[in-house]
């Protein structure tokens, strides 16, 4: 039962998690990253102030529930090996840690939202360049937790070779945005053959823990 609400937590953390990332850092970061570059004068909209507010509270809460699920990936996964979960989970703590520390440059932003949105658009791209560097340490992490799927047996063949699939994608797409990201038209070329393994690889898994990780296996007479 212990190994049961390992995946039960393990499972509902991704879940939310890709709820409140997707919106804040998909839909909302981006409306106030394009509507930074409309405008040169003072930011004087309260409904985008808004969705920047909501932006820093999806950091944060991410964060926290990148925390939960580098632990409970540890304690689930441990027994298939725990060298490999390990490596899972240190990976995942490293990248949480970046992804936060870059989350710090758009905390100070807050304050400049009146005064100075010129300054405030410098700090957008310092998050976007050091979370896509940190993306990349993700893919690791992604190609771990494929592993582990395939060490722990029961999960079907589809979810972790997606798992891995999505680890190399955010392992070369984020490279490339990082290191080259001259190259536009080739990122959005490999964005748009990689996005769907990229969006499956946790998501499967997050179900499959939910509906039936940790429970004993069924006996057959």
């Amino acid at each position: 039962m212990i190994k049961r609400k390992s995946a039960f937590i393990l499972g509902w953390s991704l879940i939310v998690m890709a709820i409140v990332a997707g919106y804040s850092l998909g839909f909302a970061f981006e409306k106030v990253a394009d509507y930074l570059k409309m405008t040169t004068d003072p930011v004087p909209d309260a409904g985008f102030k808004f969705l920047f507010t909501l932006v820093l509270w999806g950091i944060g809460i991410t964060v926290l529930l990148d925390i939960v699920v580098s632990v409970t990936i540890y304690d689930f996964f441990k027994g298939d090996s725990g060298t490999v979960a390990f490596w899972a989970m240190a990976t995942r703590l490293v990248y949480t840690s970046v992804f936060g520390f870059a989350g710090l440059y758009l905390f100070q932003g807050l304050f400049l939202w009146e005064t100075d949105p010129g300054r405030l658009q410098g700090f957008f791209d310092k998050f976007r360049l050091l979370w896509n560097a940190g993306l990349i340490l993700f893919g690791v992490h992604l190609v771990f937790t494929g592993w582990l799927m395939k060490l722990h047996r029961v999960i079907p063949a589809i979810l972790w070779l997606t798992t891995l699939a999505g680890g190399g994608g955010y392992f070369i797409l984020h490279l490339m945005k990082t290191g080259f990201p001259e190259m536009t038209e080739s990122i959005r070329f490999l964005e748009r053959i990689l996005m769907l393994p990229m969006v499956a690889s946790e998501l499967g898994l997050a179900v499959w823990l939910v509906w039936k990780g940790g429970k004993p296996p069924v006996s057959v007479r």
